[in-house]
């Protein structure tokens, strides 16, 4: 089962279509895993799995895994639960300007004072560059939480807006937060919306009967690195 998760997520993420061409980002899944809040047993499970699979040692795929504490035996999911291992008071900046924009972490690792600035409309962009896949692409903030990290890092001397991030920094969970509060902001109602216009949950998010503005999913999939649809109800479903 766990293969088949990683194998799904490396897919909707990178374009993998075998566990071979996945098997890069086996580190990069298992952060991922961490930062929606799992439990150190449940990602250490996860780690021993794709171990087996790969026929490897857990420490040489790529993340540095959670302790096991006695606590962690009841599975604790919630992002809040998570977060209580990571102080966002003292890396307010950081949590402002993922929440902003939604950054992967190798991207907001890159992120230069230069990469953010105002549009001549007054919204500020961020500009990544090498993205997912390869690819730039311009991102437009929620807010100006990345302009004044920017500002305070270019007056601070420093090539990079953020020198270090924090292993426990739950990015995922941000990430989900701006796909969410970028949609709400540019969505119509999904009432008023007929034929391709709108999105209707399929499978097994059919049940929820959710309705979405098509075209709303597809511009924040374009902001988060995407060019898929579907892969937006994964951060918008309720």
């Amino acid at each position: 089962m766990t293969a088949v998760r990683f194998a799904k997520w490396a897919r909707a993420e990178h374009g993998c279509k075998t566990l071979d061409e996945a098997h890069q980002y086996t580190g990069e899944y298992l952060q991922y895993r961490m930062d929606k809040g799992l439990s150190a047993w449940t990602v250490r499970r996860d780690a021993a799995a794709l171990a087996k699979v790969y026929q490897r040692q857990t420490t040489d795929l790529g993340a540095t895994l959670p302790r096991r504490e006695r606590a962690d035996i009841t599975q604790h999911r919630s992002k809040e639960t998570w977060r209580g291992h990571f102080s966002e008071n003292r890396n307010r900046a950081l949590v402002d300007t993922a929440k902003a924009t939604g950054l992967r972490r190798h991207e907001m690792a890159a992120l230069r004072p230069q990469d953010v600035y105002k549009d001549a409309s007054g919204r500020v962009i961020v500009q990544v560059i090498d993205g997912k896949g390869g690819k730039d692409r311009l991102v437009t903030a929620i807010n100006d939480a990345p302009l004044r990290a920017a500002e305070a890092a270019k007056a601070a001397g420093q090539e990079r807006i953020f020198a270090h991030i924090p292993n426990r920094t739950p990015l995922h969970a941000y990430r989900a937060d701006y796909a969410a509060a970028y949609y709400n902001s540019i969505a119509r109602d999904p009432a008023t919306l007929r034929g391709h216009d709108v999105y209707i949950c399929r499978g097994h998010d059919a049940q929820t009967g959710q309705r979405f503005d098509r075209a709303a999913m597809l511009a924040t999939s374009e902001m988060l690195g995407h060019e898929r649809v579907d892969v937006m109800v994964v951060y918008l479903r309720g």
